[in-house]
């Protein structure tokens, strides 16, 4: 005696038929139980949130009538397997000293996504990548040199971004520029100091105005 159930999936797509034999001492029937049991072998599962499966019996009885056809739909729902997966997205930093000594910054941001594979079809899910940052840079100050790069900004890591390499060296400031900016900040100083000077010599020169008593009284 077999019974013939139909599976389906959700947006109806006949997944396959089971043809299921049962001897169970004269009582030909089999559970709901343990025909999803067999369902889970083929990669599927009972779909809960289907209305079809809420009038489900609690178990199928051989009728040798309908035993060449499909008397009853199950909707199913394949059952997925998830996993994590990270990629690793590196930004290099380079810092090639006056001294031609190399420094070299790692920035490292980890990303990580859910990965789900379907067990009857072998279908791949892949969500999205997760975000991450790259911490800004300031090269170190170096008095007589300046660095062609004054700064790497913070910046945002996604399933987009490639790995990168930045080079950052320093140039030599030529005397003559180093002697002006010298010479300007000393000038400045003298003459803040000059202008200074004349104010407190100027309330002291400053004669006191008397008001008309003290006059008077002088007189």
């Amino acid at each position: 005696q077999v019974i013939k159930i139909d599976f389906a999936t959700t947006d109806n797509e006949r997944v396959q038929s089971f043809n299921l034999d049962f001897d169970l001492g004269g009582n030909k029937e089999v559970t709901l139980d343990t025909l999803l049991e067999k369902v889970r072998t083929h990669g599927y599962e009972l779909d809960d949130t289907a209305p079809l499966n809420n009038n489900l019996p609690k178990s199928f009885a051989y009728n040798k009538a309908q035993a060449d056809q499909r008397h009853v739909r199950v909707i199913v729902k394949e059952i997925f397997d998830s996993k994590i997966e990270t990629n690793k997205i590196k930004r290099t930093i380079i810092v090639t000293n006056p001294d031609k000594s190399k420094r070299e910054i790692d920035q490292i941001a980890i990303l990580t996504r859910i990965v789900k594979t379907g067990r009857a079809t072998k279908r791949i899910i892949k969500y999205n990548w997760s975000t991450n940052l790259w911490d800004a840079y300031v090269p170190t100050n170096i008095p007589g040199f300046t660095p062609n790069i004054k700064g790497i900004g913070e910046s945002i890591v996604d399933g987009e971004t490639k790995s990168q390499v930045i080079t950052i060296n320093y140039i030599k400031i030529p005397d003559s520029v180093v002697i002006n900016a010298k010479n300007k900040l000393e000038s400045q100083s003298t003459e803040s100091t000059e202008s200074t000077e004349s104010t407190d010599q100027e309330s002291i020169e400053k004669p006191k105005k008397l008001n008309w008593f003290q006059q008077w009284f002088q007189h």
